[in-house]
């Protein structure tokens, strides 16, 4: 279950680790300050995707692609997803591998192309390219299953916390544009995430994206 595995969050070493990772690749940057507002889904297991959250649109081809998703792929826990997005104007060695930072928000402007990744979780990513020539960035939209900790129930994701410090593995994610998908897809991300809820806000909690179409 998620909420055994995000116990294991607490040892030292994964930790530490995780945390070396992050400065490799984006640097002291990648810290963000605020907190952001989720947008909740209204029917168990499902994201609400339609429509916009902080400027970041998503086209009818993926949310039809969310919606099968979510219709076969359920959260371990139950409930509704948590989305929030973030952004970053790096695109890191090539076009293809995104990295931070990543601030929290959207960039506007309908997308040029998306991808999509999920989690054993049933946690699901949408990244966005957005703009052309020197101005290309990308919006990452989480939509995240709800966690609580297996000892004393307390929320470690829903919707009593705030997520915030989105952040990668120096690898970054990586894209792929797949012919035989509807969308394209992340083909692997290494992801860490605060919650207001997990360890005072300051441990991240890890997350693996893997791609959803073959």
């Amino acid at each position: 279950m998620k909420t055994q595995w995000l116990q294991t969050l607490a040892k030292a070493t994964s930790i530490a680790l995780f945390a070396a990772l992050f400065l490799v690749s984006c640097g002291k940057n990648n810290t963000v300050s605020g907190t952001g507002t989720p947008n909740y889904s209204t029917l168990p297991g499902t994201v609400n995707a339609p429509g916009t959250v902080g400027g970041n649109q998503l086209s009818q081809t993926t949310v039809s692609e969310l919606q099968r998703i979510t219709s076969r792929m359920r959260c371990q826990s139950g409930g509704n997803r948590v989305r929030v997005d973030f952004y970053t104007q790096n695109v890191g060695t090539n076009s293809t591998s995104v990295r931070g930072p990543f601030i929290q928000g959207s960039l506007p402007g309908a997308p040029s192309a998306e991808f999509i990744g999920i989690s054993q979780f049933g946690d699901i990513m949408v990244v966005s390219k957005v703009g052309s020539g020197a101005q290309v960035g990308h919006n990452i939209s989480l939509f995240f299953c709800p966690a609580k900790n297996n000892y004393t129930g307390a929320e470690i994701i829903g919707p009593s916390t705030q997520l915030r410090d989105f952040a990668v593995d120096q690898i970054g994610i990586i894209l792929d544009q797949n012919s035989n998908c509807a969308s394209g897809n992340v083909d692997r991300a290494y992801t860490g995430i605060k919650s207001s809820g997990y360890m005072n806000g300051q441990q991240y909690i890890e997350t693996m994206f893997y791609p959803y179409c073959q």
